[in-house]
């Protein structure tokens, strides 16, 4: 006869819950919530700050000037 361990009752316990696999999913996103959501910030973070320096940036202006300028010269007189 198999003999199991605590942990492995427990295990299959758990296993035969309903809707265990949302249940343990949901566990492990509470586990990693706060991580995701750190290096989420990050990143925001990261694009607020580039959109803050072009925005503030009288060079950029300029060269986004110029880029724009060189592309209605080569659309002519076309809207396409």
């Amino acid at each position: 006869m198999l003999d199991l361990a605590d942990s492995d009752k427990f295990v299959l316990l758990m296993n035969s819950a309903p809707a265990y696999d949302l249940r343990f999913k949901s566990i492990c996103f509470k586990q990693t919530y706060q991580d995701e959501i750190r290096d989420l910030n990050i990143k925001i973070d990261k694009i607020y700050n580039f959109f803050d320096l072009m925005l503030k940036n009288k060079l950029f202006y300029k060269w986004l000037e110029l880029i724009l300028a060189f592309g209605n010269y080569l659309n002519g007189s076309s809207n396409k």
